[in-house]
């Protein structure tokens, strides 16, 4: 049963793809008739389709307003209450439904962003009952210490997430955005451009039933292919021509008039696919590059759309075109850059896998040692570990050192290291220079401009602002990413922060449930046990220490401190034998002036960021009472920056030399 059943003029056919496509970014399963497997018969599947469906979204437009086929299937659905109705040109819908609300969405040219798309997205999943994505409303640690990063998570853990991006994770969503080039780029394409052909891939399958699958996949790639600038790809209907005809490489280029075709096969077997993609010069049939896909078959239409992102990727590297090919911080070595990219799609925080980031990033940059953006992303993970555990400790030095030395590295390969300044990479953050960060304002948003990395530095401001107590303003702009990008687990973290820090609880609980949407993220969930707390209420206190538990990785010792929650002293103990308890631990146990005390401890050069990004957090309010705050505030450099760039949420001046905080 899909989620929602897609009603349509056949006329309407580029449209609804698009509405197809969105929805299922959003989140939802959608069914309509280019889903049809061959030989299936129309009439049954569709009906079948539209009785099953939670709700069945109809396209309004001049021709399917004189559908039989649109018109019956809309009165099938509004019988049902499944009927979701949109106008996507101006006309007069048929009298029955002119009095049913209907979202008019004839300017929606595809932004997820858009404010009107985003009201039909809440509208469908009220329909829907919850389906899709809502918009809002630990593994052990290595050397032997398990308990360590467990206790360390809660804090360092989000550090990490806010350094890593900074360091630049975001450049991933710049570099590898698939998004189909504009007319006006299209425009612009010239007889230079790399020419190719995208032919049908094989199956090699006993089963017929998946040529479709094979079809879809073959679709996929050349769409997305198509959306690379300085490259010009044959269309659909050419390249299906040559469909199980056993043609020479060399005769099928000089037909399509092309200079590379890209060629593949899949085979099927039981659950698991393997898809082989390869690179081939069509006048010598020469293989530049080939890749071989080993997934689940679980869920195919993902799949497709992974296969099909990462080939686009490789072939941009291979080819030299667009925006990841001409890069100046993109390898041009392609298995470089499948290393880079294996270390990008690894998912969560854990030590082991950081370790394997690593590992992969290493491999990337020894491959290529120019690969400016691995080096970055090395960078940053390394300044990230050095968050976890003790500030003083060899491990956290250890990682600062390497820190330093792969961002020595970026600047050196960089073709221009304005490039890597421009970024305001980690150092800055971590070591929390906020004046002097604001003073090169002017001069980086001109090289931002210059370098066109507007796309880039969003984030890393966002949380800088945070730990400078000024959450509002990342608020808005995490929330315009959060519908851009709804399934990446880090803007959800930071942004259910971002929320409890400016004290909109119920909005910051409401994250954290979403963020378990996406993946189980210890991060998320011990976080979220610190926001509930500070809430208060039981119920949600207990569904977010249930969370934790699930995914901490160490669940003895997680599932003990929450059977010591009601006996703080206990609990403070249980945490004292495994090292100096962490502040938002002793502050949730009410230890406040041993929160403070350690706050004071981390608050060393390369962990100012650290620790401010700690203090505003609404558990940590009796800390921000106590006498001595005031002076870790002040050491932390943050009254200095207020006094000339403007005071934060919860501290204001008193008098021309004192100040209060709250």
């Amino acid at each position: 049963m899909a989620d929602i059943f897609l009603s349509y003029s056949r006329q309407d056919q580029i449209t609804a793809r698009r509405f197809a496509e969105a929805l299922e970014q959003a989140g939802f399963s959608v069914w309509w008739d280019q889903t049809l497997r061959s030989g299936e018969a129309y009439d049954e599947v569709t009906e079948r389709a539209l009785k099953s469906a939670k709700a069945v979204v109809v396209l309004w437009s001049k021709t399917s307003v004189a559908s039989r086929w649109v018109r019956a299937e809309a009165t099938i659905a509004d019988r049902a209450g499944t009927l979701v109705p949109a106008m996507i040109e101006p006309c007069e819908r048929p009298v029955m439904f002119e009095l049913r609300q209907t979202a008019d969405l004839s300017e929606w040219k595809g932004n997820p962003q858009d404010r009107s798309w985003a009201t039909f997205l809440s509208d469908l999943r009220a329909v829907t009952g919850g389906s899709g994505l809502p918009t809002s409303g630990p593994a052990p640690d290595s050397g032997g210490k398990p308990v360590a990063w467990s206790v360390w998570k809660p804090a360092a853990a989000l550090v990490a997430i806010a350094i890593v991006v900074a360091s630049g994770w975001m450049l991933w969503q710049k570099f590898h955005g698939q998004e189909p080039a504009s007319g006006a780029a299209a425009a612009q394409r010239t007889a230079g451009d790399q020419t190719l052909a995208v032919l049908p891939f094989v199956n090699l399958s006993s089963d017929p039933q998946q040529e479709y699958f094979v079809d879809g996949l073959t679709e996929e790639l050349l769409n997305s292919l198509a959306g690379v600038t300085g490259l010009r790809v044959t269309g659909r209907t050419s390249a299906f021509y040559f469909k199980g005809r056993n043609e020479d490489m060399k005769v099928i280029g000089e037909k399509l008039g092309v200079e590379y075709l890209l060629e593949g096969s899949v085979r099927k077997d039981g659950d698991q696919l393997r898809i082989l993609a390869q690179l081939v010069k069509s006048k010598d049939s020469f293989h530049l590059w080939s890749q071989t896909y080993d997934r689940p078959f679980n869920d195919v239409f993902k799949v497709q759309e992974e296969i099909a992102r990462s080939v686009a990727g490789a072939l941009q590297i291979s080819l030299g075109v667009g925006e990841i090919g001409r890069s100046p911080l993109m390898t041009r070595d392609v298995e470089a850059y499948q290393a880079y990219a294996e270390a990008r799609a690894l998912a969560g925080e854990a030590p082991e896998v950081m370790s394997r980031r690593m590992e992969r990033l290493q491999y990337a940059v020894e491959r290529d040692p120019k690969f400016t953006l691995a080096w970055m992303q090395l960078s940053g993970i390394y300044r990230a570990r050095s968050n976890f555990g003790d500030a003083n400790s060899a491990q956290a030095r250890e990682s600062l050192k390497k820190a330093d030395e792969a961002r020595a590295q970026a600047l050196l390969s960089s073709p221009d290291p304005r490039i890597v300044e421009a970024l305001g990479e980690g150092v800055v953050f971590q070591r929390g220079e906020w004046k002097a960060y604001e003073l090169r304002g002017p001069e980086q948003r001109a090289l931002v401009e210059e370098f066109k990395l507007q796309a880039l530095v969003g984030p890393a401001l966002d949380l800088y602002s945070i730990a400078e107590d000024k959450p509002q303003g990342p608020i808005e702009q995490m929330e315009r990413e959060r519908l851009r990008d709804p399934l990446n687990q880090r803007i959800s973290v930071n942004l259910a922060l971002a929320y409890s820090v400016a004290g909109r609880m119920q909005d910051a609980i409401a994250e954290d449930r979403r963020g378990r949407t996406i993946s189980a993220s210890p991060v998320q969930n011990s976080s979220a046990v610190f926001t509930a707390k500070a809430f208060g209420d039981p119920a949600i206190i207990d569904e977010a220490w249930k969370a934790y538990i699930a995914t901490s990785g160490v669940e003895d010792y997680a599932h003990r401190l929450y059977e010591l929650r009601g006996k703080p002293s206990e609990a403070l103990a249980e945490l004292a034998r495994h090292g100096p308890v962490p502040s938002l631990w002793a502050a949730y146990f009410g230890d406040y002036d041993g929160a403070l005390e350690r706050l004071k401890a981390e608050n060393v050069p390369d962990r100012r960021f650290a620790v401010a990004y700690t203090i505003w957090r609404p558990i940590m309010a009796p800390v921000r009472m106590l006498p001595g705050f005031k002076d870790l505030v002040r050491d932390l450099g943050l009254v200095d920056y207020w006094r000339e760039f403007g005071w934060g949420q919860h501290c204001k001046p008193v008098g021309e030399t004192d100040f209060t905080c709250t």
